[in-house]
């Protein structure tokens, strides 16, 4: 195959999809596929074979996402293979509107893989706009627009499946689970772990891992971790953050206020080839976000074998069994009832994190890249 990915983030950005997407070009090209990738110009970048960098301006409020700048066709087409398969795109907007007019081009299949809320988005960032709820309707329709136009749908959790068909009837819809890894790293020595991180011997652990932005909802989970010590002195327990993004600033200043600097610890982002560490050290992963289609982190948390406690919503509802692995809540007050239920009770603790990592064992990144090489190749042969 002759893949075609357009994107608007890529590596050296750390965040879900970047990682992802640079898995999976190894992966294809692993497998003989030939992968051209077009992404934004990152201040970082490293060169690689086959990665297309388009003109972009600084963020100013997340400077890892460089924004990619709206290029007609015309100023691509001759740095692009004379043959592409199928396009492999992901994201709306101006994004979208290049990948389906090159699909045109091309006469090849164009896939839109939906990985982000974007109406809960426009909803976080624009909330004081004037007129917001027009807004929403316009920006919907947008979206709606280029799902209608796209040759197939590609979204991670059935949840957010059923989301979109209430938008578009027009295109197919297929679930792939998507994973960065799906094996542990193994003869990690929790105490040398949690010796190397500074953390006390006797303290129970909570993580989080995530990009540190507003939509994360993560004033909320220091807030929750405030309510939990008020509510019981005697949990000794430290909240780990791995992550960075453009509300670390604020979450310190929060944290400061609510005098958590003891109890709160800022990890800043965590390189792929660590992050396995994190995960064997700590004891219950706890998660705020609501603007998540899948959540990568619910996944890679269960496969360590971490009972997890987060909001009810899409992602975290599709992988964490309610009472078994873990506990979905719908609000603060039970968000800190649950957690405090898995600080006190060891033996509960003990038997959920058994139950995560068995729940975590239907689903691999091989079977997630086999699952969408397969719908790539049936999608070219019915172009055919």
């Amino acid at each position: 195959m002759n893949i075609l990915i357009i994107t608007a983030t890529y590596t050296p950005s750390i965040n879900g999809v970047a990682i992802n997407l640079a898995r999976q070009k190894k992966e294809f090209e692993k497998r003989g596929h030939n992968v051209t990738l077009l992404a934004p110009h990152h201040p970082e970048q490293r060169p690689e074979k086959n990665v297309i960098r388009l003109a972009s301006l600084p963020n100013p409020i997340y400077p890892d996402y460089p924004l990619i700048l709206p290029i007609p066709k015309i100023f691509i087409l001759h740095r692009l293979p004379l043959k592409i398969d199928l396009i492999y795109f992901h994201h709306p907007f101006h994004i979208g509107r290049l990948a389906l007019s090159l699909a045109k081009h091309y006469a090849c299949p164009s896939i839109f893989f939906f990985h982000t809320n974007y109406v809960y988005l426009a909803k976080v960032y624009l909330k004081k706009l004037t007129g917001l709820t027009l807004f929403s309707k316009h920006f919907a329709k947008n979206i709606t627009n280029i799902m209608d136009k796209a040759s197939h749908i590609l979204v991670e959790t059935g949840t957010f499946k059923r989301k979109l068909l209430k938008q578009t009837q027009k295109t197919p819809i297929t679930v792939i689970t998507t994973l960065r890894f799906s094996e542990i790293e193994k003869n990690l020595d929790k105490p040398k772990l949690v010796k190397k991180y500074g953390i006390a011997a006797n303290s129970t652990i909570l993580l989080c891992v995530s990009r540190l932005a507003k939509e994360k909802n993560l004033s909320v989970l220091i807030k929750i971790v405030s309510r939990l010590l008020k509510s019981n002195k005697k949990f000794n327990i430290t909240f780990l953050l791995a992550g960075a993004g453009p509300e670390d600033k604020n979450l310190l200043k929060l944290v400061n206020k609510l005098n958590l600097l003891k109890v709160v610890k800022f990890l800043g982002p965590v390189k792929i080839d660590k992050i396995s560490e994190i995960y064997s050290l700590s004891d219950i992963f706890i998660y705020s976000s609501k603007a998540d289609v899948q959540a990568l982190v619910i996944l890679e948390a269960l496969i360590h074998g971490l009972p997890i406690v987060a909001f009810k919503a899409p992602g975290p509802k599709d992988f964490i069994n309610h009472g078994k692995n873990g506990f979905l809540v719908k609000s603060q007050k039970e968000f800190v009832e649950k957690l405090g239920i898995l600080l006190r009770d060891s033996k509960k603790r003990e038997k959920f994190s058994g139950e995560a990592a068995e729940s975590s064992k239907k689903y691999s990144s091989e079977s997630s890249i086999d699952k969408t090489e397969k719908l790539f190749l049936r999608l070219i042969s019915n172009k055919s």
